[in-house]
């Protein structure tokens, strides 16, 4: 799931409830939150894209079956979210 499919859908969420919620106070609420979990949703995804290229490199310095690998495309691929493709 790319960062552009997460953000399309809490803007969503933003439209709707900027269109639906009769008090602003609700509104600013649910924008906040939705901020929020695409903030955390970006810091687990950047956590697992580290951790997933610390284990790549050592295989890749420990294994010289798999130096054909090319893990550093992979690991530009995962933080680019899909978005290169």
């Amino acid at each position: 799931m790319s960062d552009l499919y997460i953000e399309a859908r809490l803007q969503a969420i933003k439209d709707i409830a900027s269109a639906s919620c009769q008090d602003k106070k609700d509104v600013a609420n649910i924008l906040s939150f939705c901020d929020e979990i695409h903030e955390k949703i970006t810091e687990i995804r950047n956590k697992a894209i580290d951790d997933f290229a610390e284990m790549a490199r050592k295989i890749k310095y420990q294994d010289n079956a798999l130096t054909d690998i090319d893990l550093d495309y992979i690991v530009e691929q995962l933080k680019a979210g899909g978005e290169n493709e």
